[in-house]
């Protein structure tokens, strides 16, 4: 009988039934121990997309003709790859390419991820059918020997619909179904069309009753109706907010480049703003409405929201192209809603609620390194250029010098010498030292939700028989096969105890998942021994009744190196 050792992992009770499968990414893992990190070897890329005056990409450049720098000082750039001058992707670098191992963390910045994001939450169905139509014929474009697709789409919560995959087949499937119905962006255009209604119906009423002075009597009636209306569209952003937060927690352990496209009606900046300046419009003769109406606005205000989630892009090299499905949008004063035109809202009231709905494309895309696609009915020939462009970036990496702090660091790229005449940069402007353990949990993550995760230990997990340890919940020992490989002694020779660490995430069917719980494990004397060249261990996990999916980690804690593997199971086991 092999020699094993039993861990115990309880699961967190999910008291709140989160659907969103990389909401769980966002939960904090429970260490049982502080994470030994004294060998680790942070490596930072700067993803950077070089563009001349017609707005073309520029290829050919080399490592000599840029200039990084982080906090305002200069960094040496210690990896760099880019396109080469054939105009194929390509390293023109090859003493610097950036697929490397440095000191067991595997980094391969060579592949990278163009993930489509469906915002239907936000997303009109017209608009959803005429920009996908374009995109499945752009796509082909697109397609590269390291670029992997993935679809994800958000309704009330974020769905992965393909999985990172190099396959474009499956990917123009995953966009071709007829899921207009499940469109909600008309939503927000009726919640529109419903606050002016309300606040002209107020004033209109209130200018057939006599005695009632209209814009004084009724102007907290009207005002409220615009407040009414500002803090729905403050909870519609928060909800299409946290989608993309949810989507970049999945993407965050997730190696190499991670560029995605936004498809969506766009969310408002300052929630309201332009119902407020309506409601100004309307009541012109109010001595002090517009000042009060605009002091009213300002306490809608979601900038900071967009900064933070554009920050947490950047930090886990995500790339935002925000591409608004709306297109050029028509004036208010062509609808019909309006029968007395002189109530029709001004241009100038139109022009904010666009602009307001597309400062927030150009926050999270500037912020991040990516681009807006702004005004375009037929985003085809920007989608096209769009695929040209992800396959002319360069990737410029260093070494912090620094220790993981937690803080904020930003980021400056200059092109120097000849090449820097006539030509713009984009890229990200800043990045956030994130813990040993927080990117050990995202890649845990996207091993449980995504299958994408390293395992260059070969490791292996089985699930055993349950036990019941109470009404509906059952134990579950999960046995890991890891190869002896996978740890080594100090000195050559030596018989001292190794330490791996392993960590453990279940997510049921309907996406609850548990905690990420932790331990470390001794190997050799005095520990999990080896027979024939693999130590088993075994580890408890409590769960409900239900069918499940497992993610396992296992770290050495001596060289670094993260393995996981993933599994499927049934609660209970049934006796068979």
């Amino acid at each position: 009988m092999r020699p094993t050792h039993h861990l115990r992992i309880a699961a967190l009770a999910a008291a709140c039934c989160l659907a969103a499968a990389a909401a769980y990414s966002r939960q904090q893992p429970e260490p049982v121990d502080t994470v030994t990190d004294t060998v680790e070897v942070r490596l930072v890329d700067v993803d950077v997309v070089v563009t001349d005056k017609q707005g073309r990409p520029v290829r050919g450049l080399t490592r000599a003709d840029f200039a990084l720098f982080e906090d305002g000082e200069p960094v040496e750039i210690e990896y760099f790859s880019g396109p080469g001058v054939d105009g194929r992707s390509g390293s023109v670098d090859d003493e610097n390419d950036l697929r490397r191992q440095v000191k067991g963390l595997t980094v391969d910045s060579s592949v990278r991820i163009a993930a489509i994001y469906v915002d239907d939450y936000d997303l009109h169905p017209f608009h959803r059918t005429r920009v996908l139509a374009d995109l499945r014929e752009a796509l082909a474009g697109w397609v590269a020997p390291d670029v992997r697709f993935m679809v994800a789409r958000y309704r009330s919560h974020l769905e992965v619909i393909v999985a990172p995959t190099a396959e474009l087949s499956v990917v123009l499937a995953g966009l071709s179904g007829d899921e207009t119905k499940d469109s909600r962006g008309l939503d927000a255009e009726l919640a529109r069309r419903r606050s002016q209604s309300a606040i002209l119906n107020s004033y209109q009423g209130c200018d057939s009753i006599p005695l009632c002075s209209v814009c004084f009597d009724n102007w907290g009636q009207m005002l409220a109706y615009a407040e009414d209306y500002a803090r729905d569209q403050e909870t519609r952003t928060a909800i299409a907010v946290a989608g993309l937060a949810d989507l970049i927690s999945l993407l965050s352990g997730l190696p190499g480049r991670k560029d995605v496209l936004y498809v969506g009606d766009g969310f408002q900046q300052r929630p309201g703003a332009s119902m407020f300046t309506y409601v100004a419009d309307v009541c012109a003769d109010h001595r002090d409405g517009r000042g009060e109406a605009l002091a009213a606005a300002l306490q809608f205000d979601e900038s900071r929201r967009y900064t933070e989630l554009a920050a947490h892009a950047a930090t886990n090299r995500v790339t935002f192209y925000m591409l608004d499905a709306a297109g050029v949008r028509s004036t208010s004063g062509s609808s019909v809603d309006f029968a007395d035109r002189r109530f029709a809202p001004t241009m100038e009231n139109d022009n904010l609620r666009i602009e307001n709905l597309q400062s927030s494309h150009f926050t999270i895309a500037n912020e991040t390194g990516g681009k807006a696609i702004l005004n375009a009915d037929r985003p085809l020939r920007d989608l096209e250029l769009l695929g040209d462009e992800l396959q002319a970036t360069y990737s410029l990496g260093f070494t912090p010098r620094h220790p993981p702090t937690g803080r904020v660091h930003l980021l400056d790229v200059e092109l120097v010498g000849p090449a820097a005449k006539g030509r713009s940069l984009r890229y990200r402007r800043s990045y956030r030292d994130k813990q040993l353990e927080a990117r050990l949990a995202d890649q845990l993550v996207a091993a449980l939700f995504l299958g994408e995760a390293p395992n260059p230990a070969g490791i292996q997990a089985y699930p055993g028989e349950t036990r019941r340890v109470a009404a509906k919940r059952h134990e579950l020992p999960v046995e890991i096969l890891l190869p002896d490989r996978a740890s080594r002694p100090t000195e050559p020779g030596s018989a001292a105890t190794r330490q791996v660490r392993v960590w453990m995430t279940a997510v049921s069917e309907d996406g609850r998942r548990t905690g990420i719980r932790q331990h470390l494990v001794d190997l050799g004397p005095g520990g999990v021994e080896v027979e024939r060249g693999v130590h088993s261990l075994v580890v408890d996990i409590e769960l409900p009744e239900g069918d499940f999916t497992l993610a396992v980690g296992v770290r050495d804690e001596l060289t670094g190196e993260s393995s996981f593997a993933r599994l499927q199971a049934s609660i209970p086991t049934p006796a068979s």
